[in-house]
């Protein structure tokens, strides 16, 4: 598996995994354990991954230092995969032995297991699909593919936003520039961003950073020129903007609206 966070790069082979702090000019081993597979970051850039096979030492690692020191989290053998979700929960599968899948809690060290609705308990990959716009899991196994979106996540329930379904752009189809509009409470308004990715999940453009200031609770707008972090023209088709916002450097929601560049 590759990994990376800014110029942060870490890379799994069957030789033992790298880790490189300026964008893969230079590499350098990791420390124990000698093979993590199946990594990744999450919001507040810890990285976590699998370290798979029989030993005493398999199970889910953690660095704090984008892959050069790895800590054990807990100890299970026969482990395959590892996701993180838009707020922060890590799932882990195993991928013989029928345990399925469980999200991890580092703060209560404690698993809780998730395979209500799963017949095929070997769990191949796990992943988030980004534009689903609640905070989901895809489970990749070898009896076909399956998504789970109706778990518990530890938000409170009356803590959930109650303007977001007011995410909307206009003109849409558009060329060249659109109007984002949105919503956002007074819990959202220090620590909300919108950012653009086109079809295949890749990053196009962020138009509003959580880092920009805080923002009054509300109705805003911010316009996309329909151009990439680069400043260059993007190509006709479909665009998906998210809506994000954190509390405590925890996810509290995600929203995500579909747009097309009609030239």
């Amino acid at each position: 598996d590759m990994v990376y966070c800014g110029s942060n790069y870490v890379v799994s082979t069957n030789e033992g995994s790298y880790y490189s702090d300026n964008a893969g000019m230079n590499w350098f081993q990791s420390g124990f354990p000698p093979s993590i597979r199946d990594l990744e970051f999450n919001d507040i850039e810890i990285l976590y991954g699998i370290f798979p096979g029989p030993s005493l030492s398999s199970g889910l690692w953690s660095s704090t230092d984008y892959g050069a020191d790895w800590e054990m989290e807990f100890w299970s053998p026969a482990m395959s995969s590892v996701g993180i979700d838009c707020e922060d929960n890590i799932f882990v599968g195993w991928e013989i032995w029928a345990y399925g899948v469980a999200i991890w809690s580092p703060d209560t060290q404690e698993l809780t297991f998730m395979n209500n609705g799963l017949p095929d308990l070997n769990v191949n990959k796990l992943t988030s699909h980004p534009f689903i716009d609640c905070a989901n899991m895809v489970c990749c196994t070898d009896n076909g593919v399956y998504v789970i979106t109706d778990y518990i996540t530890g938000t409170e329930e009356n803590e959930i936003p109650e303007a977001i379904a007011e995410l909307s752009n206009y003109p849409n189809p558009f060329n060249p520039t659109t109007t984002i509009s949105f919503s956002i409470s007074r819990k959202d308004a220090k620590n909300a961003e919108i950012v653009i990715y086109n079809i295949k999940g890749q990053k196009v453009k962020q138009l509003l950073s959580s880092s920009a200031g805080q923002l009054s609770a509300g109705k805003h707008s911010v316009t996309w020129n329909g151009m990439d972090e680069n400043r260059k023209q993007v190509s006709s088709g479909v665009y998906f903007y998210k809506l994000k916002a954190k509390n405590n450097g925890k996810n509290r929601f995600t929203k995500v609206r579909k747009m097309m560049m009609l030239k």
